[in-house]
């Protein structure tokens, strides 16, 4: 009964987030992007559950949001230095709608990542997928791994290059453009509870890739590795960092470890989740669909590229 209980209310979940996908759509005629950059900066801007949060009721903290960091200060995203233009706005605060209900992941990011100022943000169980490594666009030699822009939610500079629905040549109907992970991964010898490999890295649900860049093939993001520590040099055109987006590699529902993949800010974490035998994934209009963690690969990668002309139908 509880698992019964918990299922309506993760479908429910991807239903509301769907539902501010469009209604955003339905405002600005285009799509929320992935993340965006900060102005005029390498530093990490906000995700597309920033710009969703007018549309699932959570209207306070966006109005609270400051774009733009004060006193030269860009860093707009980043929580956990000495200038945290939005900590508080959302530390602590939860955002219910983000998080599957079965998941045992921890709702709150660590504290001092990496041996940084300690916050509290909150963590997704979702994530929007970018679209395959078997896109023409993918950079296939971005330093953390591929990086795509053949999905539907997308990594663009500002919110105003973002993609319409009728860019989504496949079909809304055919193409996913937000999975789950909800799982924890385990390690090579099977050992449960071995790592926490969510997209967003620890980071919680609202910073987003640093130096945002649109992918477009191989190289395109720039020199790997980059050449200044603080990604904004001469020669570099992205940090090659990721936060809560991902571009689809690994086999779907796949619950193993591999640092590759779903390392300190890599690129390629699979969708997984909680729940026996599948996950679940929000298509590009609006429906929910429970997919079996038997389906290929590559009708899974069909499934997340929007213009691929590989249409799946699913039984």
């Amino acid at each position: 009964m509880r698992e019964a209980a918990a299922r309506a209310q993760w479908q429910n979940n991807l239903k509301q987030i769907g539902i501010a996908v469009h209604n955003y759509h339905g405002t600005y005629s285009r799509l929320p992007p992935a993340a965006t950059r900060a102005p005029d900066a390498y530093m990490h801007g906000p995700t597309w559950w920033v710009y969703t949060l007018p549309f699932v009721e959570q209207d306070n903290a966006y109005n609270q949001t400051k774009f733009t960091g004060a006193g030269g200060v860009n860093e707009t995203f980043w929580f956990g230095d000495d200038t945290p233009v939005n900590k508080s706005v959302y530390e602590g605060i939860k955002f219910p709608l983000m998080r599957c209900p079965s998941s045992s992941l921890p709702e709150w990011n660590q504290a001092g990542v990496n041996g940084e100022n300690p916050y509290q943000a909150y963590e997704a169980t979702y994530t929007c997928i970018l679209g395959s490594d078997r896109h023409p666009s993918t950079d296939t030699t971005a330093r953390n791994g591929p990086v795509s822009d053949g999905g539907v939610i997308l990594l663009r500079k500002t919110a105003r290059e973002t993609i319409r629905l009728s860019d989504i040549t496949d079909g809304t109907s055919n193409t996913i453009m937000v999975g789950e992970q909800s799982d924890w991964a385990s390690n090579k010898q099977g050992d449960p509870f071995y790592d926490d490999m969510r997209s967003s890295d620890s980071r919680g649900a609202f910073m987003g890739t640093s130096y945002v860049t649109q992918p477009k093939g191989p190289g395109s993001l720039g020199p790997s590795p980059a050449t200044s520590a603080s990604c904004g040099g001469t020669g570099t055109n992205n940090c090659h960092r990721c936060y809560n987006t991902t571009t689809v590699v690994a086999a779907f529902n796949s619950k193993q470890f591999v640092f590759s993949q779903s390392g300190d800010e890599r690129c390629n974490t699979p969708i997984q989740s909680v729940h026996a035998g599948g996950a679940n994934v929000l298509f590009a209009d609006g429906s929910v669909i429970f997919l079996s963690d038997s389906i290929d690969l590559n009708t899974f990668k069909n499934l997340v590229d929007r213009n691929d002309g590989n249409t799946v139908q699913l039984p």
